[in-house]
């Protein structure tokens, strides 16, 4: 059985790069194809890539970055140092909480 892909419309999203590679690997063993060209990836991954295509459109510069939470955090605490605020009062991990909070409240 001879099997034809159109590259341009498969798209495998996944929570883990694990999860991804094992999808990719899996595809690749059970239709004998390459799957170089394929999108796998996990939903941040994938978004971040169509974004970096796309940065025109979603109105953002091209040379944007993804903050982790270890990033946001060293730039509050690099906030609060910078304003000579007192970290014991404006605690860096409760200000990033309180940043966090509309995600997490789904907002």
């Amino acid at each position: 059985m001879t099997m034809i892909l159109n590259r341009a419309i498969y798209l495998a999203l996944t929570f883990t790069n694990k999860a991804s590679n094992e999808m990719k690997q899996r595809l690749q063993a059970i239709l004998k194809i390459s799957t170089q060209g394929l999108w796998f990836g996990t939903f941040h991954g994938i978004c971040r890539r169509i974004l970096k295509i796309h940065w025109k459109e979603a109105g953002i510069k091209d040379f944007f970055s993804i903050l982790d939470s270890q990033d946001q955090l060293r730039i509050i605490k690099r906030i609060v140092k910078s304003r000579k605020l007192d970290d014991n009062f404006y605690d860096p991990k409760q200000l990033q909480s309180f940043i966090n909070s509309p995600k997490k409240q789904r907002i």
